[in-house]
């Protein structure tokens, strides 16, 4: 940070070194965060997206849920508070605690979560993305599982593929346009550019498709 002359600094992560912000306060530079179920990586903003997403399969049926994420540990900072947000939301609703998958992004992987899930009498899946998803979307089917009939399943991020895919896959949509805009306007307001911001973050929320 000592090598740049930032105006002001927007903290997506909350994960900013102490000896940063100090750096940071030393100078006056104002530091935000992002935060309201956009596009941030704050632990309790991805916990609740993982609390939405039990919220809404315990409310079409399912009684057993699981949680498939990614393998890889440079995704941990979004998977893992999701995760804790499903974990929540299990007993939460006095469901079984989830069945837990980390498997790499392949079709060999998807199977296999598949495979173990059915196995352990899921018959609802909260995925950590919509690419996690759509790849258990593909296995279910290949194995004979019918979605939602015997498989309900959830996305998050509302990519543009989630809706293309059969069948569609219900999904989180992040509003992360709404967030950007409105972190922008916070920038400007704590630059002293504009007034108080007017832009609403939005919040995250359920498109509802055939997959659940």
């Amino acid at each position: 940070v000592d090598t740049l002359d930032p105006a002001a600094v927007v903290d997506l992560s909350s994960t900013l070194p102490a000896e940063a912000r100090a750096w940071l306060s030393t100078r006056s530079v104002p530091l935000l965060s992002s935060g309201a179920g956009g596009a941030t990586a704050d632990a309790d903003d991805q916990a609740c997206l993982g609390r939405l997403q039990v919220t809404h399969l315990a409310g079409r049926g399912p009684t057993r849920l699981g949680w498939v994420g990614p393998s890889r540990d440079t995704l941990s900072i979004f998977a893992e508070p999701r995760l804790r947000g499903v974990v929540d939301g299990c007993r939460s609703a006095g469901l079984e605690p989830p069945t837990i998958i980390r498997t790499p992004l392949t079709r060999a992987g998807s199977v296999d979560a598949i495979a173990s899930l059915t196995t352990a009498g899921v018959t609802g899946i909260a995925a950590y993305n919509d690419e996690v998803a759509i790849g258990l979307l593909g296995a279910a089917l290949e194995l004979g599982h019918a979605v939602p009939g015997d498989l309900a399943i959830i996305g998050m991020d509302n990519i543009p593929l989630s809706g293309l895919v059969t069948p569609a896959l219900t999904t989180i949509d992040l509003h992360n346009d709404a967030t950007a805009r409105a972190t922008a306007q916070r920038v400007l307001a704590a630059l002293g550019v504009q007034g108080e911001p007017t832009a609403d973050r939005g919040g995250a929320t359920i498109v509802l498709r055939t997959s659940t």
